[in-house]
């Protein structure tokens, strides 16, 4: 589970304390974005305050953005992943240091099409099972990416499926049609890499969410807010709430 989005501690604190697996932080430019030295002074102040088993993995956020500014934050912020939300290539993202989340824009089916581009580069022989519960029950069992699929050749570790928009790389709080997630070939990268949902994602509708097919892991931002960059605790709380209750339901089906 990945909240994103985050604009400061005590936001970032309440979502890892609600049970965020991943706490994302936006570089690129928009209503949540953060400085670089922003950036640094938070996450420093999360790992300096949340022990290691209980700090969520850390990804910044970047869309469009020069490879030398990615690998300079993605060091100096102390970072997890990186998260790519625009329209980088299979080789930038080979080239950045740290191992990357892909967003793909959903308009229709074919636009998973696109993901074919990044993964042709590196086709495992042995699938992992990078499924796990979309929710953490348990905070000191953390939904890990798994790492064994990641090679010289294809470093992205996840992909994060989010709405297609013509004008921005997303982050309009709008979600796209869930029935196109119902795809053979998005079933078997689901088997070998984590596979996120995301896009107007609530406590409303995150229960329906957490049940779509072929979907490993859910990211939510603005359903989360009282304003843009301000999180709701209540928001928080009751999604997670749902999402938790959720996952022990399907733990008993």
């Amino acid at each position: 589970m990945k909240v994103c989005g985050l604009a400061s501690l005590e936001d970032a604190r309440l979502a890892a304390r609600a049970g965020a697996d991943y706490l994302g932080f936006i570089l690129a430019e928009s209503p949540r974005q953060l400085s670089p030295d922003q950036l640094i002074k938070l996450t420093a102040a999360l790992r300096k305050e949340l022990p290691p088993d209980d700090c969520p993995d850390l990804v910044g956020v970047f869309l469009n953005q020069s490879l030398a500014l990615i690998n300079r934050i993605a060091g100096e912020g102390q970072l997890d992943y990186i998260q790519l939300h625009g329209w980088e290539s299979p080789e930038f993202c080979r080239q950045v240091s740290l191992p990357v989340i892909k967003s793909i824009s959903i308009r229709e089916r074919k636009s998973l099409a696109r993901i074919s581009d990044f993964e042709e580069l590196d086709r495992p022989a042995a699938a992992s099972n990078s499924s796990g519960k979309v929710c953490r029950a348990d905070k000191k069992q953390k939904s890990k990416i798994p790492q064994n699929n990641i090679t010289l050749n294809n470093n992205i570790a996840a992909y994060l499926l989010d709405t297609y928009y013509p004008d921005k790389g997303g982050g309009g709080g709008k979600g796209f049609n869930w029935q196109l997630l119902n795809d053979r070939s998005l079933q078997e990268l689901s088997r070998r890499k984590k596979v996120f949902l995301a896009g107007g994602l609530s406590p409303t509708n995150v229960q329906s969410a957490s049940r779509q097919p072929n979907i490993t892991g859910l990211d939510v931002s603005s359903g989360l807010e009282k304003s843009p960059g301000r999180k709701d605790p209540g928001k928080i709380r009751k999604f997670f709430k749902v999402l938790r209750k959720n996952s022990i339901k399907q733990t008993g089906e």
